[in-house]
């Protein structure tokens, strides 16, 4: 099976253009590259995200902390690496183990952009993020930095780390908390994945 899948893959990668296709050849939604922080939130809460703005990293831990003060939240959160070294205590959140995650956990990540045109949170597996911590949760936190922003699906990718001219083992696309219809047609929360999708942008 896995000769049969390299196969597949060395065909693939024979039928892939020499270049990248510019980006010029994909439209942009006129205004966009000057408004990409508003239309990205735009788009974000349209999803039925909800988001907050501050102006530097150093208000990032009490942001978290008024948001799960608002929410009634548990003052225990899960942390990827990433941001595991900020200041949690001071302001009385207490970071707990993610294996196992528990019900009705609340995990703090980062992302590697954000896409303007959907209000979308692009994330991969690194070894500071397990991206278990956005997808087993019942609310992600996820922190945003207003340069991480781009337009389009297309430069999000271009800027996916590679290890040579290998992608990360998962790249995950998210837009909004997790959401289904099938029963009835009556919109769900919750079912596969977090209830709660909270994005902090990082002036």
């Amino acid at each position: 099976m896995t000769d049969t899948r390299t196969q597949i893959l060395d065909h693939l990668r024979s039928r892939a253009p020499a270049d990248k296709v510019p980006l010029a050849a994909f439209d942009a939604v006129p205004g966009m590259r000057e408004n990409l922080v508003e239309r990205f939130i735009s788009c974000a809460e349209q999803s039925m995200a909800t988001c907050a703005i501050v102006d530097g990293m150093d208000h990032l831990v009490r942001t978290v902390r008024n948001y799960i003060d608002r929410e009634k939240l548990p003052l225990e959160i899960s942390i990827s690496g990433e941001y595991a070294d900020l200041p949690w205590a001071r302001e009385g959140l207490a970071m707990v183990d993610p294996d196992p995650l528990e019900d009705g956990q609340t995990t703090i990540t980062g992302c590697i952009a954000g896409v303007a045109e959907t209000g979308t949170i692009v994330v991969c597996t690194s070894p500071d993020h397990d991206t278990k911590l956005n997808f087993l949760a019942a609310t992600s936190i996820i922190v945003v930095k207003a340069s991480q922003i781009v337009e389009r699906y297309e430069q999000a990718w271009q800027i996916v780390p590679r290890n040579g001219d290998r992608l990360p083992r998962a790249v995950n696309f998210i837009t909004g908390p997790s959401r289904t219809a099938d029963i009835e047609q009556t919109l769900e929360l919750g079912a596969h994945g977090p209830k709660s999708v909270h994005l902090i942008i990082i002036k």
